[in-house]
């Protein structure tokens, strides 16, 4: 569970700097940082059978 929420805070961190810098790179680093974690937590919770 750690990983996602370690991949939820640098998509966060990440996605305010887009929006204060509006760098292109930080827009898709956040998006894939925050897509990641979603999908190991979405991942983690069918494993457990939906707890």
């Amino acid at each position: 569970m750690r990983h996602v929420y370690i991949r939820s805070i640098i998509g966060v961190i990440l996605a305010g700097a887009a929006i204060v810098g509006g760098g292109p790179l930080c827009i898709i680093l956040s998006i894939l940082f925050l897509v990641s974690a979603f999908t190991t937590w979405k991942k983690q919770q069918d494993d457990q059978g939906g707890k």
